[in-house]
């Protein structure tokens, strides 16, 4: 198995698939004055929402899933990227350290809404599903540091550096904006 290739499975399974599923939660559940269902207008995917929504119909699952999931998917796929950008890296430190970020914007987030400095509604679940979210990507990929193939090229430190930041600026970008009220 080549080292592309496994990246690529990496970022499928862990990345993508628990973004997908997590805004899939959102389209069928959630409340149609968000501005994500203004995403999925633009994105010309209204009409297959509407039809999601209604295949779904009478199905309810539990509140923690619709509320709460969907963060930790979040969470989750966030973390599984900041590892996979730092897979290879012998720089143990700085990898830690940013497969961390995304925990430390959940508990952010968290932590404002329990202050009341934002709109929405500090929440216990929000915090369990995080945190078995953060244990769960470290568990499966934080003591995985050296994890290279022979020949592979790793991208230098400050490269590494600065995709972390990018992915933290778009991430938060997308649990903040899929959030807001379309009003705001």
């Amino acid at each position: 198995m080549t080292a592309k290739y496994v990246r690529w499975v990496h970022g499928v399974l862990h990345v993508a698939g628990p973004l997908v599923s997590g805004g899939a939660i959102y389209l069928l559940y959630r409340e149609t004055d968000l501005r994500v269902f203004q995403w999925a207008d633009f994105m010309g995917i209204a009409a297959a929402v509407e039809w999601g929504r209604q295949l779904v119909g009478s199905i309810r699952p539990p509140n923690l899933v619709i509320y709460s999931l969907p963060g930790a998917l979040w969470l989750y796929a966030f973390t599984s990227l900041m590892a996979l950008v730092w897979r290879g890296s012998s720089e143990f430190r700085p990898r830690i350290l940013w497969m961390l970020v995304p925990a430390c914007v959940a508990a952010g987030s968290e932590g404002v809404q329990w202050l009341g400095l934002t709109d929405g509604t500090f929440d216990l679940g929000d915090v369990g599903l995080y945190t078995v979210a953060a244990l769960a990507a470290f568990a499966r990929f934080g003591r995985s540091h050296r994890e290279t193939e022979a020949g592979s090229r790793s991208p230098d430190l400050r490269s590494r550096h600065r995709l972390s930041f990018v992915c933290t600026v778009c991430f938060s970008l997308i649990i903040a904006g899929a959030d807001v009220l379309r009003g705001l």
